[in-house]
């Protein structure tokens, strides 16, 4: 409290003014709280951007790893019926276009968030999905949904950018959990391992990620 300039004396102040000037206060209070928060979140960007880059130095494609991840919030698009090629591209496109030109070129995570219960490779192709974008400042001013990455332990598995790759990855991460007793939520986070974004509005590889739901043995990075 004392690092947004209040104390306590200040909000029993304010307890005993009448409303418009309540009002006045409190919208101003707002005002700083919001802009400790816009701070606290380019913190945890920078942070996680470290943690992704760790990440990508220790793990080889097609290796089936635990990670730990912090909370993330992303702005998330309409859901799609399927994760064919084309589907894919047009809601890509579809998204991006609501996006500033200073949140397109941030660097932060993106990536999609895919609906596939247990690991069902065979699956993959029908699943519905979303488009997703880290989310910090957008002043398209166009309001954007949002969606929040949980905390937590997570199955992770890099594999190239494809239909192919993908479903192998799968298969790879669903012997992994299995001969492990992993269990893991029906949230699949496919992210890309990095900002330049070209293959099917992606980058080469991607980590496909899983929430850990169950007591884990394997050692987590």
């Amino acid at each position: 409290m004392k690092s947004l300039g209040l104390s306590l004396d200040h909000i029993r102040d304010l307890q005993g003014k009448n409303s418009v000037q309540m009002m006045n206060d409190l919208i101003d209070v707002q005002g700083k709280i919001d802009n400790k928060i816009n701070e606290l979140n380019k913190i945890q960007s920078v942070i996680m951007k470290k943690v992704v880059e760790t990440s990508e130095l220790k793990v080889e494609p097609h290796q089936p790893v635990v990670f730990k991840r912090p909370k993330t919030t992303f702005w998330c698009s309409r859901q799609a019926v399927s994760c064919t090629e084309e589907e894919i591209a047009e809601l890509f496109g579809e998204f991006y276009q609501q996006l500033d030109k200073l949140a397109l070129m941030d660097g932060n995570q993106s990536g999609y968030l895919t609906d596939l219960p247990n690991l069902d490779s065979k699956a993959y192709p029908d699943a519905s999905f979303r488009v997703i974008k880290e989310s910090t400042t957008n002043n398209s001013g166009k309001a954007m949904p949002k969606v929040e990455k949980p905390s937590g332990d997570y199955a992770v598995i890099k594999v190239e950018n494809s239909t192919t790759g993908v479903c192998q990855g799968l298969d790879e991460l669903k012997s992994f959990c299995s001969k492990n007793k992993i269990i893991v939520t029906a949230d699949m986070w496919q992210m890309n391992t990095n900002s330049v974004l070209t293959n099917r509005g992606g980058s080469e590889y991607l980590w496909l990620e899983f929430q850990i739901v169950s007591e884990s043995n394997v050692k987590s990075y």
